[in-house]
């Protein structure tokens, strides 16, 4: 551990002061709200006040309130203020064939739409709000901190499409066309209706690492699978919201049901887990290079994630490089996609009493791996290190223990996964950031699944 503190010094200041002001996130929200009635007393005060002060006891409130505002909103946005899992963000409701509602505190959007048009456009209206939310803060960051800027994305959408099955794209347009009905029906009326163009370039975000030259955030995600355990912990730019806006996606048609940890607007899936017991789970490959167009083509990272979880054909390669593992029959393998010197692909298959870890390396290949982007040398240390010397029994201890090590657990983490495959025991935490730290909610997925 010494060697990563002296290797990678900032980020283990920031990861201790980031984990510091999580776990006391409590006693942070208290504190603003102290000095904010502070600066609002000032304020009240300046009116009553002999006329030589009241202006400076008006000036130093409005001057409190907004140094307090800006410090708290900069620490939630950067994934260091715990959310509130019992504050329900969305309002549970039904729409066509399609419903939001909570089981404990994990919202789930049910559909059992057979036709894709129809429940893209369910998903749309009852999700519309969070999506523009989502896509205006994407936007804004975009702006201030250069990042999401996806080089040629929006150039070559058409030629995108070709790699996305037909089924897919009209779920896309339907959510697409919910979400401008919601905007008709509640007097928003944007200027431009949202198009599934856009909510296609959406999707683009975990490849964006290969094909943009904007400031890039640390997408990470690790998988760690042990015996019968399978965890995962997911890191995207939480934005000060994706935490609030984490649920399940719960699919049922007549050939399957499958359930999503996702994001209102998504119609791919990052991880997955359908009714045979079959997991699914992509992480980011850094890439050994990074440019400002699309050198090769093929289906999006999360389109790839759904078509395995569905048991569809997978007809194209991944558009790039991508880790993908899955737990089928009761196996746990990972396909590391187009890694190869000559974009060869290949995969890993987990050996007895040998934990199976994917990061976000690149596998040159099965034996060889590189730590390009994503802090994946100290990730691997951390795991190789809790493995080594856990005595724990308790399989699930073991993994969880390996999902909340430092490093692994960060201000990115925004969800974490772990999955019992012999019992169906589904544990789910997220939070803003250090998601695997978090207490996790639990489904029993041979119930769940039961009731349709």
């Amino acid at each position: 551990m010494e060697s990563i503190s002296r290797n990678y010094p900032i980020s283990t200041i920031i990861l201790s002061v980031g984990k510091c002001i999580h776990d006391h996130s409590k006693g942070v929200k208290i504190s603003r709200i102290a000095i904010e009635a502070l600066g609002i007393t000032l304020i009240a005060s300046s009116f009553v006040a002999f006329e030589a002060i009241s202006l400076p006891l008006l000036a130093s409130g409005f001057l409190i309130i907004l140094i307090t505002e800006i410090a708290y909103q900069t620490l939630k946005f950067f994934g260091f203020i715990a959310i509130d899992r019992s504050n329900h963000v969305f309002k549970p409701e039904r729409e066509g064939k399609s419903k939001l509602y909570y089981i404990g505190n994990l919202p789930i959007l049910e559909t059992t739409q057979e036709d894709p048009l129809l429940a893209g456009r369910e998903h749309g209206y009852l999700m519309a709000p969070h999506i523009f939310k989502l896509l205006s803060r994407h936007k804004l960051c975009a702006y201030l901190f250069n990042l999401f800027h996806r080089a040629d994305v929006p150039n070559q959408l058409e030629e995108l499409k070709k790699h996305i099955s037909e089924d897919h794209l009209k779920e896309l347009e339907g959510v697409a066309q919910g979400m401008n009905r919601w905007d008709q029906e509640t007097n928003k009326s944007r200027p431009t209706p949202i198009t599934a163009d856009t909510l296609l370039e959406f999707h683009s975000i975990a490849d964006s690492a290969h094909f943009t030259l904007s400031n890039l955030p640390p997408l990470g995600c690790t998988v760690i699978a042990y015996k019968n355990i399978v965890g995962r912990v997911l890191d995207w730019p939480t934005l000060g919201i994706y935490a609030d806006y984490t649920l399940l996606i719960h699919r049922i048609t007549k050939n399957h049901q499958t359930l999503s940890v996702s994001f209102p607007g998504l119609v791919g899936d990052l991880t997955a887990i359908n009714d045979k017991g079959e997991f699914a789970a992509m992480n980011v490959c850094s890439p050994k290079e990074r440019t400002d167009c699309i050198k090769y083509f093929g289906t999006l990272s999360p389109f790839i994630v759904r078509q395995t979880i569905e048991n569809s054909p997978i007809t194209s390669d991944p558009l790039v490089p991508l880790h993908l593992t899955v737990v089928k029959q009761g196996k746990i393998s990972v396909t590391h996609y187009l890694q190869g010197k000559h974009r060869e692909t290949f995969s890993r298959e987990m050996e007895e009493d040998k934990p199976l870890v994917t990061l976000n390396n690149y596998h040159a290949s099965p034996t060889e791996e590189t730590h390009v982007l994503f802090l994946g040398e100290p990730r691997k240390i951390v795991i190789d290190s809790h493995f080594a010397t856990s005595t724990e029994p308790d399989h699930f201890k073991v993994v969880q223990g390996a999902c909340r090590e430092p490093f692994v657990d960060n201000p990115l983490s925004c969800y974490c996964v772990i999955l019992n495959i012999e019992t169906g025991k589904l544990h789910i935490s997220f939070d803003n950031g250090f998601a695997a730290s978090s207490e996790p909610e639990t489904l029993y997925l041979p119930d769940f699944f039961a009731v349709k």
